[in-house]
């Protein structure tokens, strides 16, 4: 509710879309890099310290409201890819529509998303249809991140239209969390505080230095020297008497 209570804000205010985040490359490459990094983690890479969310044992009393709040904002933003192409009607006519609608709409759209959750919440016996806990979980948390592998390539799609020159800088910066992931990995949750917390610190800097060799080495963004064919143009620069450089190729 809080997230799409923002939405309405931006679309009110700002004339924001939901989905429209995904013209902005940061957003892509951040969105990449969080579904990338929990598919490590279901894929038994490492394991998320974060009491309640996928671990063992009863942490209900622990999580606390601020985690369960921080959780239902990045499932609602996750959610986007799903949600988007079914709200683009929704939301063509919400924006053209009276502030006072458009909220309504689209608060109308939260609550909606949060119904099972409240639902279940309000009837806990509900909880007594979902399958019995088992050595399925654990098969099924794997498919589930080759499905989220799967998902990283939405938002690596959107990017090579937004800016095609940062995905080979992307991927190479996912390469490099893949190996971070893997030395936090290396140390399990038993082990001393201190030294997981090294093993953080040290997977940080790696992961920050080639977050900037990625970016800083190979992103060479188009330099505006290029611009798309157009006879007029041509027509213009030969008449001007300057040299011009056509650049044709196959695109495939």
């Amino acid at each position: 509710m809080s997230v799409f209570a923002v939405l309405a804000t931006l679309v009110g205010v700002v004339g924001a879309g939901w989905g429209s985040q995904f013209t902005s490359a940061p957003f892509n490459i951040v969105m990449a890099t969080i579904v990338f990094v929990f598919a490590l983690s279901f894929l038994g890479v490492w394991e998320i310290p974060i009491p309640g969310f996928g671990g063992s044992g009863d942490t209900s009393g622990r999580e606390g409201l601020g985690a369960a709040f921080a959780k239902g904002i990045l499932t609602t933003i996750l959610a986007t890819p799903c949600t988007g192409p079914l709200l683009v009607p929704a939301m063509s006519w919400a924006v053209s529509q009276s502030i006072g609608v458009t909220y309504l709409v689209l608060m109308s759209v939260g609550l909606g998303m949060a119904f099972p959750y409240l639902l279940i919440g309000a009837f806990p016996k509900l909880i007594g249809f979902l399958p019995k806990p088992g050595m399925w979980m654990e098969t099924f948390k794997q498919v589930m991140g080759f499905v989220l592998l799967g998902t990283v390539i939405y938002p690596m799609y959107v990017l090579s239209g937004v800016d095609p020159d940062i995905v080979v800088p992307t991927l190479l910066f996912l390469f490099s969390l893949w190996a971070a992931f893997w030395w936090i990995g290396r140390v399990p949750l038993t082990q001393p505080r201190a030294r997981r917390m090294m093993a953080w610190g040290q997977a940080a800097a790696f992961g920050g230095l080639l977050g900037l060799v990625s970016f800083g080495w190979f992103y060479h963004p188009d330099d505006g020297f290029w611009r798309p064919y157009s006879g007029d143009v041509l027509a213009q620069h030969l008449e001007d008497k300057q040299t011009v450089l056509i650049d044709f190729t196959a695109d495939w």
